[in-house]
């Protein structure tokens, strides 16, 4: 089986972004992340997506200890403006 990066995941053009993301976590982390935490990092990711939270309130909702985590594992999946912040 390939490995499927987080930059070639994320431009997929056949899947969504939600759909994209769960198969992010399911493809590249070992152990994998129990399922509801998938769930909860997505909705937080759709909340961020649609300009309802801000990218340290996607950390809070994604579990993750900081910033830093979101930039090294999910650069791919993060709004333009803030990756010129980084």
């Amino acid at each position: 089986m390939g490995h499927m990066t987080e930059l070639g995941i994320a431009e997929l053009d056949f899947i969504s972004k939600e759909d994209g993301l769960r198969m992010h976590y399911k493809c590249n982390f070992y152990p994998q992340f129990p399922q509801h935490v998938v769930e909860k990092s997505v909705e937080g990711f759709k909340l961020y997506w649609g300009y309802q939270i801000d990218i340290k309130e996607l950390v809070e909702h994604c579990h993750m200890t900081d910033v830093s985590v979101l930039y090294k594992y999910f650069s791919s999946f993060l709004n333009e403006e803030d990756l010129e912040e980084y």
